[in-house]
């Protein structure tokens, strides 16, 4: 594949909230939140509410319990501001369901802008997971993506492979391949995803590791993000039992050793019940 870009950074990011003092709560004995209805923008930093105005998801559900609208979004900024990206509550996507299938895409509700539509196609099998995702290249239908979701038969997603189906290849040209990518999931014996590393593959040949995300400090509460892995902000969120305390990211130099790396550490909160506090 003749094109191709590779964006590493480096980013220190470290948050720390906790509770006022209470008694401690046994997370292993709540109830099960089946759907989710709000989360801060920016978790597991919850946000504040500032003069009466909360910065939070608000997520909504069809009579089959699948999620059919997120309120709220996020809006990229220009440099000159200071700040890369900011909530905004005009911003929402729409999730359209047909058959086995679905479409999501991006609107706005404040007809001063609009936002890219970011058009997603999936396709589920009979179990409600998601099997297959196309992510349509606008202007660019080379770069078109193609997923497919590969489980274990506990149901544990464990790869995805990514495909460019549409780039042109030349099999005479012997700097040409055909690119792909392949990120495979480690659990813990307490099924707790505690890793994901993606390899980029030359002609189905791996050429090197691309990036590694770490999670660990995993909470007792129960995960109130697992009807939520369609949304990519959710995905590494949804496939544990538990809740994760640190995250760590490392993107990796080209056929080398060397990385750069981030980490997050946070406190998780939780409600008098024991679920996970997910919003202020």
């Amino acid at each position: 594949m003749k094109f191709k870009s590779l964006l590493l950074a480096a980013l220190l990011v470290m948050a720390s909230c906790s509770d006022n003092e209470e008694l401690p709560v046994d997370h292993s004995h709540q109830t099960i939140i089946e759907n989710t209805s709000k989360i801060s923008w920016h978790y597991p930093v919850l946000s504040p509410v500032v003069n009466g105005l909360e910065q939070n998801y608000m997520f909504e559900y069809d009579a089959q319990g699948r999620i059919s609208k997120r309120v709220g979004g996020v809006l990229e900024l220009s440099g000159s501001t200071g700040y890369p990206n900011a909530y905004s509550k005009s911003v929402y996507t729409m999730v359209t369901y047909t058959g086995n299938t679905a479409i999501m895409k991006n609107y706005s509700s404040d007809p001063s802008f609009n936002v890219p539509l970011k058009e997603r196609k999936l396709e589920f099998d009979n179990q409600g997971r998601i099997i297959k995702l196309i992510i349509p290249q606008v202007n660019n239908s080379y770069m078109d993506k193609y997923l497919t979701y590969t489980y274990d038969a506990s149901g544990k997603l464990t790869e995805i492979l990514t495909q460019y189906p549409n780039a042109p290849y030349d099999p005479t040209d012997p700097q040409d391949y055909i690119l792909t990518y392949v990120e495979k999931f480690m659990y813990n014996s307490s099924g707790n995803l505690e890793k994901a590393i993606k390899t980029e593959k030359h002609n189905n040949i791996d050429a090197y590791i691309t990036n590694e995300i770490i999670f660990d400090n995993f909470d007792a509460a129960q995960n109130p993000f697992k009807n939520l892995g369609i949304f990519e902000d959710y995905l590494y969120f949804s496939l544990s039992k538990n809740n994760p305390q640190r995250k760590i990211s490392k993107g990796y130099t080209p056929y080398s050793s060397e990385f750069f790396m981030s980490q997050s550490n946070w406190t998780n909160q939780y409600n008098s019940d024991g679920s996970l506090k997910l919003f202020y």
